[in-house]
């Protein structure tokens, strides 16, 4: 008879026969790495803090937070921390177009969250900023995130943009993330990405911010180098991270 949850998924149950109580392991996660939640938030010119909607993650879930970034400063000094859901969130990569005209980060936490919206702390005033918050099932929760890598522009505009990602672990998934300004992304065709959240934009004129975001299939093989490729209709800045979440 399960009487509930005690920590980390473990089952308080009642053995009969001995008369006591025991804690039973959770059954472990089968399946692939699953999408459960995404959502999408911009603000033009915010102040000391970003806050983001409120949103409810389950127990034992990889969390993202997805932050674009149209400013002149580096991704360090206009986010210098995120918070919310009762966890602990920490920066798994940033990186900085050449051309200092957009960045981006990507935080993660990973535990037992309570419902809520997520704080971003801002240091230095951006044009305007995106958050992209998702939430994904069947991932290890030792060791949730692989392999990383970052590409921007460089010092002239271009309508295309790719990285290659050497996988760390079998069966893993890829998020593809890019932050541009006012183009329209799209994947060229044969891409194994699909979309999650894409040409979500916030503001206006010359200082629109743009924020997308794909996922791969399972990829079979640790060690596999795969190609994640996106294009803009018209060139423009912009810079993008690849990031491996691991199977359970």
């Amino acid at each position: 008879m399960p009487l509930g949850p005690s920590y980390d998924g473990w089952v308080l149950r009642y053995r009969h026969s001995a008369g006591d109580f025991h804690l039973v392991e959770p059954v472990s996660p089968s399946g692939p790495v699953t999408l459960q939640l995404s959502q999408y938030k911009g603000e033009i010119v915010p102040s000391i803090t970003m806050v983001t909607d409120s949103w409810s993650p389950s127990a034992n879930h990889l969390l993202l937070c997805l932050v674009h970034i149209r400013g002149g400063s580096t991704p360090a000094a206009h986010v210098t921390g995120v918070s919310g859901n009762g966890l602990t969130w920490t920066k798994k990569t940033e990186k900085d177009d050449t051309q200092n005209a957009v960045c981006f980060q990507v935080w993660w936490a990973l535990g037992n969250p309570t419902a809520g919206a997520v704080t971003l702390s801002l240091s230095t005033l951006t044009v305007n900023i995106g958050v992209q918050l998702l939430s994904f099932s069947n991932v290890n929760v030792t060791t949730p995130l692989g392999n990383v890598t970052n590409a921007d522009t460089g010092a002239t505009d271009t309508n295309t943009g790719d990285v290659n990602l050497t996988t760390s672990a079998n069966n893993s998934k890829i998020v593809m993330h890019v932050v541009n300004r006012s183009q329209n992304t799209s994947l060229p065709g044969g891409s194994i990405f699909t979309p999650i959240l894409v040409n979500q934009k916030i503001g206006s004129g010359g200082n629109v911010g743009g924020s997308n975001s794909w996922i791969s299939p399972e990829i079979a093989t640790s060690g596999t180098v795969q190609n994640c490729l996106f294009n803009l209709n018209s060139a423009g800045d912009w810079a993008m991270g690849a990031i491996e979440i691991i199977r359970a």
